[in-house]
């Protein structure tokens, strides 16, 4: 069974090898995602893999799995802040049991903090070699669309 995606259609403002920018209508859903570059208050640039060979001022449809969108928003988001609840957890214990100031808790927590931080911007740069981690082109449109 195949996974559900989700297109939209834009035009090729500019290539590079292997990546395209394309130009797509903002829309309401896209204020808060992140994924675009936010150019203009009605259209986004969004850097995509082209590798269907897309040239400038081509209309083309670009993809992305769902899926991987929640996985990535959930790692950027909620890996750090559970890398903080567990540095305030394990400061409160190591309080308790050595006697120790509150302090411990503010400064794991922060530590874990930005510890959990480092391991996803080291994800995030693995991951950006791999396939499906960025939007892609799937239809190089012949015939004239709107796209606003």
């Amino acid at each position: 069974m195949q996974k559900e995606k989700e297109g939209e259609w834009g035009s090729v403002t500019a290539v590079s090898p292997g990546k395209a920018k394309v130009r797509l209508k903002r829309k309401s859903l896209c204020e808060k995602c992140g994924i675009c570059m936010g150019w203009g208050k009605d259209f986004m640039l969004m850097e995509v893999d082209n590798l269907k060979g897309a040239r400038v001022g081509d209309k083309v449809r670009i993809e992305t799995l769902p899926g991987k969108i929640l996985k990535i928003s959930f790692i950027v988001f909620m890996v750090p802040l559970l890398g903080l609840l567990f540095g305030i957890f394990l400061g409160q214990l190591l309080s308790g049991w050595l006697g120790l100031r509150s302090l411990w808790q503010a400064g794991l927590g922060i530590t874990f903090f930005l510890l959990a931080f480092l391991g996803v911007r080291w994800y995030d740069k693995k991951a950006q070699r791999g396939e499906g981690y960025r939007p892609h082109i799937v239809q190089i449109e012949e015939e004239e669309q709107d796209i606003g």
